[in-house]
């Protein structure tokens, strides 16, 4: 087994872990990303967009090597999201 396959193992298995314990649920319909020369930035946002002064807002830091993770979980997520989306209309 290479590196990189226990390493997403690792993944897997914390990410078990975490799944036991949820703080708090957040529904975000803006995210803001910024990136500095050592971290990225994600602020998820939610409010009314009428109401600039009153959105909420969650600010996450990582680094760029955990940017590239969450990148690639979410573009499987969406490709997985749009075959079930299209089986259905079909």
């Amino acid at each position: 087994m290479n590196k990189e396959n226990k390493t997403e193992q690792k993944m897997e298995a914390d990410v078990k872990k975490m799944k036991k314990r949820i703080d708090f649920t957040f529904y975000s319909n803006l995210a803001l990303v910024n990136c500095s020369d050592i971290d990225f930035c994600i602020d998820f946002t939610h409010g009314p967009p009428e109401e600039d002064d009153e959105l909420s807002t969650v600010r996450i830091f990582m680094a760029p090597e955990h940017a590239k993770r969450v990148l690639k979980a979410l573009e499987s997520v969406i490709n997985s999201f749009e075959e079930r989306k299209q089986a259905q209309e079909k």
